[in-house]
C-alpha cells in the first residue's frame, strides 16, 4: 500500500503539488501510513518520498507533495 498527498485540491488543500510547511498534509500522510499499519499490511512503500519543488518527477507524471522536497536550483532541501 502507499500514501500520497497533494494530488488533489479537494483531498489535500489548498492546491495540487508541493505546499511547504503544510502541517495538515503531514498529518494526513501520517494517518494514511498508520491506518495501513494498523490494518496489518504485509508491506508499505513510499513512491514519492523525495520530489522536486514542482512536485515531480514521479512514476505516473502527475504532481504531488512529499516528505522531502529538493530545490535543485538553490541546492536546498526541505523536510
Amino acid at each position: 500500500t502507499e500514501a500520497c498527498q497533494g494530488y488533489s485540491e479537494v483531498e489535500s488543500p489548498p492546491k495540487r503539488g508541493v505546499s511547504l510547511g503544510n502541517i495538515n498534509r503531514g498529518q494526513q500522510y501520517a494517518e494514511d501510513i498508520l491506518g495501513d499499519l494498523l490494518s496489518n499490511v504485509s508491506s508499505w512503500n513510499d513512491w514519492n518520498m523525495i520530489l522536486d519543488t514542482n512536485g515531480g518527477p514521479n512514476h505516473v507524471g502527475n504532481i504531488c507533495d512529499a516528505p522531502i522536497i529538493i530545490d535543485i536550483e538553490n541546492k536546498k532541501y526541505y523536510k
